[in-house]
């Protein structure tokens, strides 16, 4: 997909994360383990949570962080949206990111 001009290719892997391709690299993103309620809108959030990342330009890595943080919070609660920063920073710090090669 990369050697037809799209410039950012993201895979879902489910439960166990996503695989982000850009022109900087490629990364795996593991989430912490979280108790789910529901996985109706995980994708969205994640999706969210990409472009967010891409609008603020922040790094890759920092922005498949964010996104993989967003779509586990979205799944370990029964409402809609993220209003406690001081919660999405520590999912945050437990996503796991590694270079994938």
């Amino acid at each position: 997909l990369r050697d037809q001009g799209i410039a950012h290719v993201v895979i879902s892997l489910g439960a166990e994360g996503a695989l982000w391709v850009n022109a900087s690299g490629a990364w795996l993103a593991k989430p912490p383990e979280v108790e789910v309620i529901s996985t109706v809108g995980a994708g969205d959030s994640m999706v969210g949570g990409l472009i967010y990342g891409l609008m603020m330009r922040e790094s890759s890595e920092h922005t498949l962080r964010l996104a993989t943080a967003v779509s586990a919070l979205a799944v370990s609660q029964s409402n809609v949206g993220i209003t406690d920063r001081t919660q999405l920073a520590a999912m945050m710090a437990r996503v796991e990111l590694d270079p994938f090669n």
